[in-house]
């Protein structure tokens, strides 16, 4: 039987409802045990190990490093002990750490897969069993590499999904890139099976292939988002400039267009020449950045790099990765080079 190493680090999974508030409680050891009872019979997984224990909207960067390098630590002593990896998370900011985990641990080739639940695996209602037992076959699979998210009966990879609706179990979709694969349930049968998307397997796969592991440190937390909206104050970017922030995802209209007005064109040019990093992608949730238009086009001459189709969370994490690592990379070279799938 396959081995299958459990990282858990909280989530409504493992959270408890009292007073109709979803807590952090502290029943790792008892979530543990459900968590093995529900899915003994599809791998050993025994090597259950509770990283931390909160809600996922106080997870870090360095939390989310420490994550990647007990991974990259465990493949460095014996890569042939597990087949692959799962870890339960919250889903508020799983989006979030499942493309920062893609670039962290590029080059992997085995599957790591998060998952989590709706509704805390401790009520008679949660959506968590079906989760698990899901994601563990998700992470046995030998046709499966690089970081995946397994939620509801849908598998996105990492760096392509977003969490879409506030309370659905099937709450993540992957609006800019089609699914890995999905299970389905057969008519008149009890079990589900997994029908993978063999060409999007293969893309994703492709990428992986090419890059190496390495162990990364000091994750730069120096990383903004910035929606444009109409009528914005534009004083907003001295504050960024005053505050050191060092990389900028600019979020703009349509196919990532932005005002042409000489103060906006002025403000961007002022960021640029303090040393910041910015990128601009589009607010739509579909559809590639193409900046087709003056404004944009103006900025894109200034220095600014074109986030491309990349989903908001990639391209944030992707730069506070970059930006750690500025002294081996070209940042905007990089960014531009499709590390672990971002830009498929």
């Amino acid at each position: 039987m396959k081995k299958v190493k459990i990282l858990t680090t909280g989530g409504t999974l493992f959270q408890e409802e009292e007073n109709n508030v979803r807590q952090v409680k502290d029943n790792s050891e008892s979530m543990i045990q459900k968590t093995k009872q529900i899915l003994k019979t599809y791998a050993n997984i025994d090597d259950i190990e509770s990283v931390y224990n909160i809600d996922s909207s106080d997870l870090t960067p360095e939390k989310r490093e420490l994550l990647a390098n007990n991974i990259l630590r465990m493949e460095a002593q014996d890569p042939t002990k597990y087949s692959g990896y799962l870890i339960t998370h919250g889903t508020d900011t799983m989006a979030y750490t499942s493309s920062m985990l893609s670039f962290l641990l590029k080059g992997l080739k085995k599957p790591v897969v998060l998952t989590g639940s709706m509704i805390g695996l401790g009520e008679a209602d949660s959506d968590g069993p079906n989760n698990l037992v899901n994601a563990i076959q998700v992470s046995t699979n030998p046709e499966l590499m690089g970081v995946l998210i397994c939620f509801g009966d849908k598998v996105i990879q990492g760096n392509k999904a977003k969490k879409e609706d506030t309370g659905a179990f099937d709450t993540f979709d992957s609006p800019k890139y089609d699914l890995i694969g999905r299970f389905t349930q057969a008519e008149g049968s009890a079990t589900k099976k997994l029908i993978l998307n063999k060409e999007q397997v293969s893309k994703s796969n492709a990428i992986v292939e090419k890059q190496q592991t390495e162990l990364f440190e000091n994750l730069h937390a120096k990383v903004m988002p910035l929606k444009l909206v109409p009528g914005m104050d534009l004083s907003i970017f001295d504050y960024l400039v005053q505050s050191k922030v060092e990389g900028l995802v600019l979020e703009g209209y349509g196919d990532g267009n932005v005002p042409t007005s000489k103060e906006f064109q002025d403000k961007i040019a002022m960021c640029i020449a303090a040393g910041m990093v910015i990128v601009l992608k589009s607010q739509c949730h579909t559809g590639p950045a193409e900046h087709k238009y003056e404004g944009a086009q103006a900025v894109l001459n200034l220095g600014v790099i074109s986030g491309m189709n990349m989903t908001s969370e990639a391209a944030y994490t992707k730069i506070m990765w970059l930006l750690a690592n500025k002294n081996k990379y070209n940042t905007k070279e990089m960014f531009a080079t499709n590390v672990s799938g971002e830009l498929l």
